[in-house]
């Protein structure tokens, strides 16, 4: 018996899921040095929009 079109969808959804959970688990580090940098980095635009 074949799956229906609602548990292939499940399914993949799952998979992606998983490989976006592994990427983040290896990533970590990477991940939090770009979002430091973009946050720093808006930070100043405002501080010198405001001088």
């Amino acid at each position: 018996m074949g799956e229906t079109a609602g548990e292939r969808a499940l399914s993949r959804i799952h998979s992606v899921r998983e490989r976006i959970g592994d990427s983040l688990s290896v990533h970590t580090n990477e991940l939090v040095a770009v979002f430091s940098r973009s946050v720093l980095d808006l930070l100043q635009a405002r501080l010198a929009a405001s001088l």
